[in-house]
């Protein structure tokens, strides 16, 4: 356990997920001030925040997610309240957990002003859980300000749950990479693909897999797909001997790895709300093919992409388009590295911050 901010912490923050959206969550801290705040972490996290914190064992599976709440639960409430003895008048929550629903009902109690960044609101195709979709609305139901990161997301929840809270639109900031990329990237004879993130079914893996199958067999080099698989049994089948699957939870630096060394990133999604691995493609400078669905129009510009309907037809035009014209190629990439220049985190703590500081 690491230490904690000062006596005097105002607002409290609470990243209890394991993997889901750290990326996110960290950079906003890493763009807090210094000192004011007090975060509360997972344990078992794959990444631990890159500010003091306090670690707290969540759970790593169904057992000890009913064990650890049990007594977990009721030791997050006794430290609220000594906050809130100590003067914390203020909460955020930037990502889902199923315990931020407890936390959020005690600050109400409290009068603790809450901020809760919403990412999907409702649950992806692949993704439906009944109890996880009723826990995330009854978060958005208790919170007194939430933070979407699309317009397409925040008017669909409006719609589907009809939410009283105040609201706003921060985009999803551009997530760095810390390894060297290129700045300005030249199309190869034989480019290789790459498809990075978690292996689900909205992902579009099948649509990407149809289209892979038209192009012609000297036109690219490989497909390779990294990722987490959320079920094996989603994982298309796919017989051509130019697609690679690289299946497990990768590393930051693993993930560099795979952008600094293909050519083309593909994301061939059916939905959308947003994409942390497109701003990671920004950061990267690497030309994308993306599907015009949900959220992912409002992160990048018609210029800044190659944009495909969610068809194998359609992606494959794309992707052709890419191979075969070396300019577009260079324009792309030159754009995404401008577009990288602007991250946007410090205008999102600035807002976050600025919210914490009103009265509840």
């Amino acid at each position: 356990m690491e230490k904690t901010q000062g006596k005097g912490s105002h607002l409290l923050v609470f990243v209890l997920s394991r993997r889901g959206c750290l990326a996110y969550a960290h950079e906003v801290l890493r763009h807090f001030p210094p000192g004011g705040f007090i975060v509360f972490s997972s344990r078992y996290a794959a990444q631990a925040p890159p500010v003091p914190h306090r670690a707290v064992p969540t759970y790593r599976n169904a057992a000890e997610l009913l064990w650890n709440s049990v007594w977990m639960v009721p030791w997050l409430w006794l430290q609220v309240f000594l906050a809130w003895c100590r003067g914390a008048r203020a909460a955020y929550f930037p990502v889902f957990h199923p315990w931020n629903l407890c936390i959020l009902w005690l600050c109400r109690l409290l009068r603790v002003r809450t901020i809760l960044t919403v990412h999907d609101g409702l649950l992806h195709l692949g993704e439906a859980n009944a109890l996880e979709q009723w826990c995330e609305y009854s978060c958005m139901r208790l919170a007194d300000h939430l933070i979407f990161l699309s317009h397409y997301v925040k008017e669909r929840t409006q719609r589907t749950i009809g939410f009283s809270a105040q609201s706003c639109v921060l985009r999803h900031g551009i997530l760095p990479v810390r390894s060297n990329m290129p700045t300005e990237r030249v199309l190869p004879r034989q480019p290789r693909l790459l498809f990075l993130g978690r292996l689900v079914a909205y992902k579009g893996l099948d649509l990407l897999l149809e289209a892979i199958e038209g192009l012609p067999a000297g036109s690219f080099d490989c497909l390779t797909i990294a990722g987490w698989p959320v079920r094996l049994c989603e994982m298309p089948r796919c017989t051509s001997p130019k697609v690679q699957v690289q299946s497990g939870w990768l590393s930051d630096a693993e993930v560099e790895s795979l952008l600094r060394s293909y050519d083309i990133l593909i994301l061939p999604y059916k939905e959308a709300s947003q994409s942390g691995i497109l701003t990671l493609g920004v950061a990267a400078a690497i030309p994308m093919v993306i599907t015009h669905v949900g959220g992912l129009p409002e992160q990048l510009s018609p210029e800044e992409a190659v944009w495909v309907e969610p068809e194998a037809a359609s992606i494959r035009s794309g992707i052709q388009l890419l191979l075969s014209n070396a300019h577009l190629y260079a324009v792309i990439s030159r754009r995404l590295a401008l577009r990288a220049k602007q991250p946007g985190w410090s205008e999102i703590a600035a807002t976050i911050c600025a919210l914490a500081e009103r009265t509840a």
